[in-house]
């Protein structure tokens, strides 16, 4: 639509799809149409029911286009990208030092040990902050937790955070959202006692804090196939392999909902 359209008050379309390869689209559509009717017949959740009934009152061709055009070719390859399960996510053990983070928190959750979450300031660290905090807690841990003021504290893991932690005799730190490049303060916590975790997800400098684990997708060394996941999936990878069970609740799946779509 072109700028004489928009004055002329034109209902040119605002938006042009491209209909791919004709053959793979229509066999696409076709696939789909065949594999919604036959799991139809076996599916148990109303919802989903009625979804895949809406689904076949419609073209499908349209949505074969656009399936096709992000490589999606087979009708199995469209209900996974269009009916996503979290069985589909990539397992906790491609990230480094996962296993290594969940010993240190059972070694923590037999001692008794206070832990302590240093935060981010944003929606991303805030929630990632909020789902290990409910994440121990669950698990018998006492944690406290801090969350950074942008103008005292910038940005990262900060001294102030970690002179509180010491205050409250924690000795072992977990870090959301942040700490990939505190080398300095992570060697600050270590003096004072403290083993260090790092849960995040920006870009890892050369050379890694020396923290007990430190867990990230970006790191050169990961396995994890997708590595833009936000500072709250993060975290949550290290719940899935401590605590299951609760990674799967409802309130701890709508944080890390909430943490993605909201970060920048």
């Amino acid at each position: 639509m072109t700028s004489a359209d928009i004055a002329s008050g034109s209902s040119a379309p605002l938006w042009r799809i491209k209909g791919g390869d004709a053959k793979a689209v229509s066999a696409l559509a076709a696939s789909l149409r065949a594999l919604l009717k036959a799991e139809g017949r076996e599916c148990v959740s109303p919802r989903r029911l009625k979804l895949y009934k809406k689904l076949q009152t419609l073209d499908l061709r349209i949505l074969a286009a656009l399936l096709v055009q992000r490589g999606v070719t087979s009708g199995e390859e469209a209900l996974a990208f269009l009916f996503p399960d979290i069985s589909q996510l990539h397992p906790w053990q491609l990230l480094p030092d996962t296993d290594k983070a969940v010993e240190r928190l059972q070694l923590a959750r037999q001692r008794r040990e206070k832990v302590f979450i240093h935060g981010d300031y944003d929606a991303d660290g805030i929630t990632a902050t909020a789902l290990l905090v409910m994440a121990l807690e669950n698990q018998g841990i006492e944690c406290s937790y801090y969350i950074p003021h942008r103008q005292q504290d910038g940005y990262g893991l900060s001294v102030r955070g970690i002179d509180q932690a010491a205050e409250a005799g924690c000795t072992l730190l977990l870090t959301a959202d942040c700490g990939i490049s505190n080398a300095e303060e992570v060697g600050y916590a270590k003096r004072l006692g403290m083993d260090v975790i790092i849960t995040d997800h920006h870009l890892p400098p050369e050379e890694l804090p020396e923290a007990l684990a430190v867990i990230n997708p970006k790191r050169q060394d990961s396995d994890y196939p997708f590595q833009e996941l936000a500072g709250v999936g993060v975290a949550w990878k290290l719940v899935a392999a401590f605590a299951p069970d609760f990674a799967l609740s409802s309130a701890c799946l709508q944080l890390v909902a909430l943490g993605t779509v909201a970060d920048l």
